[in-house]
Protein backbone atom coordinates (compact mmCIF):
# COMPACT_ATOMS: atom_id res chain seq x y z
CA UNK A 1 0.00 0.00 0.00
CA UNK A 2 1.44 3.65 -0.79
CA UNK A 3 1.65 6.17 1.80
CA UNK A 4 -0.07 9.70 1.14
CA UNK A 5 2.23 13.25 0.41
CA UNK A 6 -0.07 15.62 1.20
CA UNK A 7 -0.61 19.12 -1.18
CA UNK A 8 -2.91 21.49 -0.67
CA UNK A 9 -3.74 23.17 -3.81
CA UNK A 10 -3.25 26.53 -3.30
CA UNK A 11 -4.68 28.05 -6.85
CA UNK A 12 -1.62 30.14 -8.08
CA UNK A 13 -1.63 32.29 -4.88
CA UNK A 14 2.00 31.74 -4.61
CA UNK A 15 2.56 33.61 -7.50
CA UNK A 16 1.25 37.03 -6.39
CA UNK A 17 4.19 38.44 -5.02
CA UNK A 18 5.77 37.85 -8.68
CA UNK A 19 3.34 39.24 -10.60
CA UNK A 20 3.00 42.19 -8.68
CA UNK A 21 6.75 43.14 -8.59
CA UNK A 22 7.20 42.01 -12.34
CA UNK A 23 4.41 44.36 -13.63
CA UNK A 24 2.22 41.51 -15.29
CA UNK A 25 -0.51 43.00 -16.39
CA UNK A 26 -3.60 42.71 -14.50
CA UNK A 27 -4.55 39.42 -14.94
CA UNK A 28 -3.41 37.70 -11.50
CA UNK A 29 -6.47 35.13 -11.95
CA UNK A 30 -6.90 34.82 -15.86
CA UNK A 31 -6.34 31.74 -17.56
CA UNK A 32 -2.55 32.42 -18.72
CA UNK A 33 -1.66 32.85 -14.65
CA UNK A 34 -3.38 29.89 -13.90
CA UNK A 35 -2.15 27.95 -16.22
CA UNK A 36 1.60 28.64 -15.29
CA UNK A 37 0.89 27.52 -11.80
CA UNK A 38 -0.90 24.57 -12.99
CA UNK A 39 1.91 23.20 -15.07
CA UNK A 40 4.22 24.27 -11.65
CA UNK A 41 1.96 22.18 -9.45
CA UNK A 42 1.19 19.40 -11.90
CA UNK A 43 4.88 18.64 -12.33
CA UNK A 44 5.67 19.05 -8.48
CA UNK A 45 3.21 16.10 -7.75
CA UNK A 46 5.14 14.23 -10.90
CA UNK A 47 8.31 14.41 -9.38
CA UNK A 48 7.21 13.54 -6.16
CA UNK A 49 5.62 10.50 -6.56
CA UNK A 50 8.31 9.38 -9.12
CA UNK A 51 11.55 10.12 -6.51
CA UNK A 52 9.82 8.45 -3.31
CA UNK A 53 9.00 4.72 -3.85
CA UNK A 54 5.75 3.59 -2.89
CA UNK A 55 4.24 7.05 -2.61
CA UNK A 56 1.20 8.59 -3.87
CA UNK A 57 0.13 12.32 -3.74
CA UNK A 58 -3.22 13.45 -2.06
CA UNK A 59 -4.43 17.08 -3.02
CA UNK A 60 -6.86 19.17 -1.66
CA UNK A 61 -7.98 22.40 -2.82
CA UNK A 62 -7.64 25.30 -1.09
CA UNK A 63 -11.39 27.02 -1.24
CA UNK A 64 -12.57 23.55 -0.54
CA UNK A 65 -10.65 23.15 2.74
CA UNK A 66 -11.78 26.78 3.61
CA UNK A 67 -15.01 26.34 3.38
CA UNK A 68 -15.01 22.80 5.14
CA UNK A 69 -13.09 24.75 7.89
CA UNK A 70 -15.42 26.76 8.50
CA UNK A 71 -18.66 24.17 8.36
CA UNK A 72 -16.92 23.17 11.93
CA UNK A 73 -17.37 26.40 13.64
CA UNK A 74 -19.68 25.54 16.68
CA UNK A 75 -19.76 29.24 17.88
CA UNK A 76 -20.16 31.93 15.12
CA UNK A 77 -20.43 34.82 17.83
CA UNK A 78 -16.85 34.65 18.50
CA UNK A 79 -13.84 36.49 17.07
CA UNK A 80 -12.21 34.11 14.15
CA UNK A 81 -8.83 34.19 14.16
CA UNK A 82 -6.45 32.86 11.37
CA UNK A 83 -2.64 31.21 11.53
CA UNK A 84 -3.00 29.88 7.80
CA UNK A 85 -1.23 32.32 5.56
CA UNK A 86 -3.54 32.02 2.75
CA UNK A 87 -6.71 32.38 4.70
CA UNK A 88 -9.31 32.90 2.23
CA UNK A 89 -12.11 34.11 4.52
CA UNK A 90 -10.83 37.63 6.17
CA UNK A 91 -10.14 36.16 9.49
CA UNK A 92 -7.79 38.35 11.83
CA UNK A 93 -4.61 37.16 10.94
CA UNK A 94 -2.12 35.86 13.48
CA UNK A 95 1.72 35.72 11.71
CA UNK A 96 3.63 32.71 13.32
CA UNK A 97 6.20 31.09 11.69
CA UNK A 98 8.96 28.58 12.99
CA UNK A 99 12.63 29.96 12.78
CA UNK A 100 15.34 28.34 12.31
CA UNK A 101 19.28 28.95 12.15
CA UNK A 102 21.76 28.71 9.12
CA UNK A 103 22.42 24.68 10.01
CA UNK A 104 18.23 24.45 9.50
CA UNK A 105 17.53 23.80 13.48
CA UNK A 106 14.37 24.54 14.44
CA UNK A 107 14.71 27.68 17.21
CA UNK A 108 11.02 28.32 18.14
CA UNK A 109 8.35 30.29 17.20
CA UNK A 110 8.68 34.06 16.07
CA UNK A 111 6.44 36.16 13.64
CA UNK A 112 6.24 35.50 10.33
CA UNK A 113 8.52 37.88 8.15
CA UNK A 114 7.26 41.23 6.90
CA UNK A 115 4.95 40.86 9.86
CA UNK A 116 4.94 43.25 13.40
CA UNK A 117 6.65 41.53 16.27
CA UNK A 118 4.69 39.38 18.15
CA UNK A 119 4.04 41.44 21.45
CA UNK A 120 2.51 43.79 19.31
CA UNK A 121 0.42 41.47 16.89
CA UNK A 122 -1.05 40.08 20.46
CA UNK A 123 -2.05 43.18 21.92
CA UNK A 124 -3.68 44.16 18.71
CA UNK A 125 -5.58 41.03 18.68
CA UNK A 126 -6.61 41.67 22.56
CA UNK A 127 -7.65 44.67 21.74
CA UNK A 128 -10.10 43.39 18.56
CA UNK A 129 -10.94 40.39 20.36
CA UNK A 130 -12.78 42.32 23.36
CA UNK A 131 -11.83 39.96 25.85
CA UNK A 132 -13.58 37.17 24.09
CA UNK A 133 -12.94 33.80 23.65
CA UNK A 134 -11.66 32.85 19.96
CA UNK A 135 -12.15 30.21 17.26
CA UNK A 136 -8.53 29.73 15.62
CA UNK A 137 -8.18 28.29 12.54
CA UNK A 138 -4.94 26.72 10.79
CA UNK A 139 -4.15 24.86 7.44
CA UNK A 140 -2.73 21.85 8.94
CA UNK A 141 -1.62 19.94 12.12
CA UNK A 142 1.07 17.55 11.70
CA UNK A 143 2.76 17.06 15.07
CA UNK A 144 1.02 19.27 16.76
CA UNK A 145 3.54 21.43 18.19
CA UNK A 146 2.67 24.67 16.75
CA UNK A 147 -1.00 24.19 17.41
CA UNK A 148 0.02 23.56 20.76
CA UNK A 149 2.34 26.68 21.23
CA UNK A 150 0.21 29.08 19.45
CA UNK A 151 -2.49 28.46 22.41
CA UNK A 152 -0.33 28.60 25.08
CA UNK A 153 1.44 31.79 23.87
CA UNK A 154 -2.37 33.47 23.05
CA UNK A 155 -3.68 31.97 26.85
CA UNK A 156 -0.77 33.33 28.75
CA UNK A 157 -1.82 37.02 26.81
CA UNK A 158 -5.47 36.73 27.90
CA UNK A 159 -7.45 35.15 24.87
CA UNK A 160 -8.90 31.99 25.09
CA UNK A 161 -8.86 29.83 22.53
CA UNK A 162 -12.42 28.25 22.65
CA UNK A 163 -12.07 25.79 19.29
CA UNK A 164 -9.37 25.30 16.84
CA UNK A 165 -9.79 24.19 13.52
CA UNK A 166 -7.80 22.67 11.20
CA UNK A 167 -8.17 21.93 7.80
CA UNK A 168 -5.47 18.61 7.46
CA UNK A 169 -4.67 16.93 10.48
CA UNK A 170 -2.33 14.07 11.29
CA UNK A 171 -2.72 12.30 14.28
CA UNK A 172 -4.20 9.25 15.67
CA UNK A 173 -6.43 11.63 17.85
CA UNK A 174 -6.36 15.08 18.99
CA UNK A 175 -4.02 15.98 22.05
CA UNK A 176 -6.51 18.41 22.96
CA UNK A 177 -10.28 18.02 22.72
CA UNK A 178 -10.79 21.86 21.04
CA UNK A 179 -8.87 20.43 18.00
CA UNK A 180 -11.13 19.59 15.29
CA UNK A 181 -10.27 18.97 11.75
CA UNK A 182 -11.74 19.01 8.10
CA UNK A 183 -9.71 16.07 7.10
CA UNK A 184 -8.11 13.87 9.30
CA UNK A 185 -5.23 11.06 8.72
CA UNK A 186 -3.68 7.97 10.16
CA UNK A 187 0.22 9.25 10.83
CA UNK A 188 0.96 5.28 9.56
CA UNK A 189 -1.12 6.19 6.09
CA UNK A 190 1.24 9.67 5.94
CA UNK A 191 4.48 10.04 4.40
CA UNK A 192 4.44 13.88 4.41
CA UNK A 193 2.26 16.78 4.71
CA UNK A 194 3.65 19.89 2.43
CA UNK A 195 3.10 23.63 1.27
CA UNK A 196 3.49 23.11 -2.94
CA UNK A 197 4.39 27.21 -2.31
CA UNK A 198 7.67 25.84 -0.21
CA UNK A 199 9.20 24.60 -3.56
CA UNK A 200 8.68 28.06 -5.89
CA UNK A 201 11.39 30.23 -5.52
CA UNK A 202 10.22 33.89 -4.28
CA UNK A 203 7.09 32.62 -4.06
CA UNK A 204 4.51 34.24 -1.68
CA UNK A 205 4.76 33.64 2.06
CA UNK A 206 6.93 30.65 0.74
CA UNK A 207 9.92 28.70 2.20
CA UNK A 208 12.19 27.66 4.95
CA UNK A 209 12.40 30.67 7.57
CA UNK A 210 15.67 31.40 8.37
CA UNK A 211 16.57 33.44 11.63
CA UNK A 212 19.73 35.24 11.97
CA UNK A 213 21.10 38.12 14.85
CA UNK A 214 20.31 40.86 11.60
CA UNK A 215 16.67 39.14 10.68
CA UNK A 216 14.66 36.42 8.55
CA UNK A 217 14.42 35.71 5.67
CA UNK A 218 13.17 32.66 3.51
CA UNK A 219 15.35 30.18 1.15
CA UNK A 220 13.14 28.11 -1.18
CA UNK A 221 12.97 24.10 -0.43
CA UNK A 222 15.62 23.16 -2.55
CA UNK A 223 19.38 21.64 -2.18
CA UNK A 224 22.09 23.08 -1.02
CA UNK A 225 19.25 26.41 0.20
CA UNK A 226 17.46 23.67 2.68
CA UNK A 227 17.92 20.31 3.88
CA UNK A 228 14.64 18.53 2.00
CA UNK A 229 15.37 15.30 3.77
CA UNK A 230 14.72 16.69 7.16
CA UNK A 231 11.98 19.54 5.71
CA UNK A 232 10.35 17.56 3.21
CA UNK A 233 11.49 13.71 3.72
CA UNK A 234 13.10 13.95 0.58
CA UNK A 235 15.52 10.89 0.67
CA UNK A 236 19.04 11.45 0.84
CA UNK A 237 20.27 9.79 -1.95
CA UNK A 238 17.59 11.40 -4.07
CA UNK A 239 17.51 15.27 -3.06
CA UNK A 240 19.87 16.19 -5.34
CA UNK A 241 17.94 14.71 -8.60
CA UNK A 242 14.32 16.38 -6.85
CA UNK A 243 16.45 19.77 -6.62
CA UNK A 244 17.56 19.52 -9.96
CA UNK A 245 13.65 18.38 -11.22
CA UNK A 246 12.37 21.18 -9.24
CA UNK A 247 14.87 23.90 -10.63
CA UNK A 248 13.95 22.95 -14.31
CA UNK A 249 9.84 23.84 -12.80
CA UNK A 250 10.76 26.63 -11.48
CA UNK A 251 12.95 28.01 -14.96
CA UNK A 252 9.90 26.96 -16.87
CA UNK A 253 7.82 29.11 -14.57
CA UNK A 254 9.93 31.97 -14.97
CA UNK A 255 10.24 32.05 -18.61
CA UNK A 256 6.22 32.31 -18.73
CA UNK A 257 6.20 35.09 -16.35
CA UNK A 258 8.64 36.80 -17.96
CA UNK A 259 6.55 36.30 -21.85
CA UNK A 260 3.69 37.95 -19.93
CA UNK A 261 5.20 40.91 -18.50
CA UNK A 262 7.23 41.06 -21.60
CA UNK A 263 10.70 41.97 -19.87
CA UNK A 264 12.84 40.38 -16.91
CA UNK A 265 11.92 38.61 -14.05
CA UNK A 266 14.49 39.77 -10.99
CA UNK A 267 15.42 38.37 -7.45
CA UNK A 268 13.85 41.21 -5.63
CA UNK A 269 10.66 40.65 -7.82
CA UNK A 270 10.25 37.65 -5.32
CA UNK A 271 8.66 37.40 -2.07
CA UNK A 272 11.11 40.22 0.08
CA UNK A 273 12.20 37.59 2.39
CA UNK A 274 13.27 35.40 -0.60
CA UNK A 275 15.45 38.76 -1.93
CA UNK A 276 16.73 38.96 1.48
CA UNK A 277 18.09 35.31 1.77
CA UNK A 278 19.67 36.20 -1.58
CA UNK A 279 20.99 39.24 -0.36
CA UNK A 280 22.70 37.43 2.49
CA UNK A 281 24.05 34.40 0.34
CA UNK A 282 24.94 36.14 -2.32
CA UNK A 283 25.25 39.87 -1.73
CA UNK A 284 23.48 43.13 -1.99
CA UNK A 285 24.01 43.07 -5.60
CA UNK A 286 23.02 39.89 -6.63
CA UNK A 287 19.45 40.84 -5.20
CA UNK A 288 19.36 44.15 -7.07
CA UNK A 289 20.53 42.79 -10.22
CA UNK A 290 20.00 39.35 -10.43
CA UNK A 291 17.36 37.52 -12.28
CA UNK A 292 15.33 34.72 -11.32
CA UNK A 293 16.56 32.10 -14.48
CA UNK A 294 20.42 33.11 -13.15
CA UNK A 295 19.64 32.06 -9.59
CA UNK A 296 17.51 28.92 -11.25
CA UNK A 297 21.22 28.41 -13.51
CA UNK A 298 23.45 29.24 -10.40
CA UNK A 299 21.35 26.40 -8.02
CA UNK A 300 21.52 23.92 -11.21
CA UNK A 301 25.40 24.56 -11.10
CA UNK A 302 25.88 24.01 -7.48
CA UNK A 303 24.34 20.79 -7.18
Amino acid sequence: MNKQYIFRNEAALPLTDLLDNANVPAMTWSPDVQAVWDRFFGGLVNVVEDTIPNCSVTIHDIDQLADAKEDLVKDESLPMVTLDSYDTYGNFPLQLSRHFNPKGELMGIGKRPGSPDLPKQLANLHNWAGGSDIVLFEDDIFTGSTAKTAMEMLEKHGIGVSQFIAGIQVAQSAADARITSAHQYDPNDVYELADPRDFLIGGHQAGLVYSVPYGVSRAPYIAPYVDITARASIPADRAVNFSRAVLSLNRQVFVSLEELASGQVMVNHGSKPFAEYVSREFGHLAMAYMTMLEFCDIAQGSL
